[in-house]
């Protein structure tokens, strides 16, 4: 998933090269994008149940204690 508070550009331009990045290794990828119109290209039940993996957003970063 890919986050922007403001959601005009960056958003949408993160989601495409993760996917042509994913491409270029052979993988299928959806990417969920949400900026201040809301989410789109939104997970369907389906979508997670048939994934390989799922990595969630902001997974593996250091979190504050």
């Amino acid at each position: 998933m890919t986050d922007c508070p403001t959601g005009i550009a960056h958003t949408d331009m993160a989601a495409a090269k993760l996917t042509q990045a994913a491409a270029a290794l052979g993988v299928d990828m959806k990417v969920r994008c949400k900026g201040s119109i809301g989410a789109g290209n939104v997970l369907s039940d389906n979508d997670v149940a048939g994934a390989g993996g799922i990595r969630p957003r902001g997974a593996g970063r250091d979190r504050p204690r």
